[in-house]
């Protein structure tokens, strides 16, 4: 299932003004529940779909090797679930995104549709990985994530909006603290993540600073 092909998988309001168009302070949308320890880089995109030069259509083959195995099986691996379907905030366990330190497995999910992940925690190159394409991870404690996991199991399909500076997470009746570092945090809030988009945003400084390099021969055309 490419979820590209999908309408309304889950939103993730923003500020539109100035410097901070690239804002984002508040994710909402369906969970989905991926249940199982140190998920790693290698299950999230197989190795052999890393080799091309740019990450378009990654995403179609997201867990590809997890999910074949398990199409014929009763139980659909979670993002086949029809009970789950259009979920774009991912809930995990423990130790999410182990293994490579490349950039794919974070593109991969965040290409498919995924909008947020919660868990319990993350390898340290994927929590990084995932700030650069705009997709935050928060840490919830162990009771908190129990209870979640319960009340999505009890009410799927459900919206679920995360706060990022107030740092909550409501879904129904039940709401809990969520945390991420703090300079994590700050650049979701003040746009700041998308370092492309930033620089683009300044395009007289761009020419400034290249004239200013004896090795660059800045031309412009029309």
């Amino acid at each position: 299932m490419n979820r590209k092909s999908e309408p309304n998988i889950g939103e993730r309001p923003t500020e539109k003004a100035g410097p901070d168009s690239m804002a984002i302070r508040q994710v909402y949308g369906r969970p989905l529940p991926l249940p199982g320890n140190d998920i790693d880089t290698d299950q999230i995109i197989p190795a052999r779909f890393m080799r091309a030069l740019t990450f378009e259509g990654i995403e179609k083959h997201l867990f590809e090797d997890v999910r074949s195995r398990r199409k014929n099986q009763k139980h659909p691996h979670p993002l086949d679930d029809p009970h789950f379907s259009g979920g774009s905030i991912l809930i995990v366990d423990d130790n999410f995104g182990c293994g490579s330190s490349r950039e794919h497995a974070a593109q991969c999910l965040q290409r498919w549709g995924i909008q947020a992940i919660i868990g319990l925690s993350f390898a340290e190159i994927f929590h990084g990985n995932s700030v650069s394409v705009g997709m935050p991870c928060f840490v919830v404690s162990p009771e908190d994530h129990e209870n979640l996991k319960r009340c999505v199991h009890n009410a799927p399909g459900e919206r679920m909006v995360l706060d990022l500076e107030c740092e909550t997470l409501t879904f129904q009746d039940f709401q809990c603290p969520i945390s991420m570092p703090a300079g994590m945090k700050g650049r979701f809030v003040n746009g700041s993540w998308n370092s492309l988009a930033r620089l683009l945003e300044a395009p007289d400084r761009i020419q400034e600073c290249a004239r200013s390099l004896p090795y660059i021969q800045w031309t412009t055309t029309g």
